[in-house]
């Protein structure tokens, strides 16, 4: 399967609707019920990444592959479902050991391979461009799921830093997995990273449980990555047709096929209808010739040249400014990035009516970005509840009044759709904690915290 075919359908499958601002919502809401725990000493000392300390000389992804090799051998088994819902209190010890079983050595290589000072998946992206394949994903996330499960299992019977464990081996994973940070890598591993803050929110609600502010604000996110997914992306169009650094060169068959190529994964009808596509290049034909005279062509030069040759060189180069246009805002704070970006889409035409064959990616781009930004809401948000068991710790165990009653040692992170302080209040001994602004109603998340007495 193409790189860029996976890449559409992991966007489809796992990036919901663009933000939406307003009173509607109908968020998934999320009872913990936290007791007081003050903050370790030393800070890190439940790391939920390995120290560098503790790396190991070596290329992380041949373990990786050797553990994939294993458990992609595993006979499915029906109960994997259930014990991924469950929590830790209604989790099948039973049914949770017989599942883990046979991914026992595989884990303990995983997590030699977290700790290997570098990883190098050697995908072949650059010689193939949309050809590689990334088999590793899918075997990347079935360990993701036996880990989180794993974790599950040591928190229900009491082995925290057994659960620290297996976290500390999903996020490395994570990292690992977006050290090539193409589109789709990135979401696996920002999916990977979810999976384990959802472990991280059952641990942190056990009586004795460990504080994970620091462990949790010290976590890479991964959309640190997303300055150079953004080049990567584009790169594997040149990387797939290396004739696309100078169209105009191409023949007329040359670029008629490159035409067609993308036109058949852009899913754009208008692209991959034949006559539809000869008319929108007829229309463009004098704006692309007066671009490239523009860039320095002799006028009979370019009238000697192939015309969808002409227009090709066209559309790549208009193609270009708009993902540069994108692409600009990307190394600012992620609610800038979302805003910026916004601010650019609105301004293109809809992808559906672009005569741009390369356009139909350009939504795409907000919506990876709006995954990146549910997965930092979750994290910050834990964040903020680690924040509540200290001080409740600190204060004969009551919850703070708002945020701002913090403390100082516990800094709340803001909201990273909006920048601003999330939502925060109490009512009858019930804190409420929501972002400011709904990134999708369907997967919006609200935390209601009691504290345990």
């Amino acid at each position: 399967m193409k790189t860029i075919a996976i890449s559409v359908i992991a966007l489809g499958l796992l990036v919901g609707q663009a933000a939406a601002q307003g009173p509607a919502r109908r968020a998934r809401q999320i009872d913990l019920e936290i007791h007081p725990a003050r903050l370790p000493e030393p800070a890190l000392k439940d790391r939920l990444l390995p120290d560098v300390s503790e790396q190991t000389p070596g290329n992380a992804a041949t373990l990786y592959l050797m553990s994939f090799l294993v458990s992609d051998h595993v006979a499915p088994d029906p109960s994997m479902d259930e014990l991924l819902e469950a929590s830790p209190a209604t989790l099948s010890v039973d049914n949770a050991r017989k599942y883990l079983a046979p991914y026992r050595n595989a884990i303990d290589r995983i997590e030699i391979a977290g700790r290997r000072d570098h990883c190098d998946w050697d995908s072949g992206f650059r010689e193939q461009g949309f050809e590689a394949l990334l088999p590793h994903l899918n075997s990347a996330r079935q360990m993701a799921v036996v880990l989180a499960i794993d974790a599950k299992l040591a928190i229900r019977e009491h082995h925290y830093d057994q659960a620290i464990r297996d976290l500390r081996i999903g996020f490395a994973l994570a990292r690992n997995v977006n050290q090539e940070p193409l589109v789709v890598q990135s979401l696996v591993a920002g999916g990977i990273e979810s999976g384990m803050l959802d472990v991280v929110r059952w641990l942190v609600q056990q009586p004795d449980a460990p504080n994970l502010y620091w462990p949790l604000a010290n976590l890479p996110s991964a959309a640190d990555q997303r300055v150079r997914m953004m080049q990567l992306e584009h790169a594997m169009l040149f990387y797939e047709y290396p004739g696309l650094k100078h169209p105009e060169r191409m023949t007329a068959q040359e670029s008629r096929q490159v035409v067609e190529s993308i036109a058949r994964w852009s899913g754009n009808p208008k692209a991959s209808d034949v006559g539809v596509a000869t008319l929108m290049m007829i229309r463009r034909y004098p704006e692309a010739k007066k671009f490239l005279v523009a860039r320095g062509m002799d006028e009979h030069e370019v009238e000697s040249l192939p015309a969808n040759s002409v227009v090709l060189a066209y559309d790549v180069d208009e193609f270009l400014r708009q993902e540069q246009s994108i692409e600009k805002w990307m190394g600012l704070p992620l609610w800038q990035v979302y805003s910026g970006i916004t601010s650019e889409l609105r301004a293109s035409p809809p992808s559906s009516e672009a005569a741009n064959p390369f356009m139909f990616v350009m939504p795409w781009y907000n919506r990876v970005l709006i995954q990146f930004i549910q997965t930092d809401r979750k994290r910050a948000m834990l964040q903020i509840v680690e924040a509540i068991r200290a001080f409740a710790a600190a204060h004969g165990g009551e919850l703070p009044k708002s945020l701002e009653d913090l403390s100082r040692q516990t800094p709340v992170p803001p909201d990273p759709l909006t920048g601003r302080s999330f939502d925060y209040s109490v009512s009858d001994g019930t804190a409420t904690l929501q972002g400011p602004a709904s990134i999708n109603p369907s997967t919006d998340e609200v935390f209601r915290i009691k504290l345990a007495h």
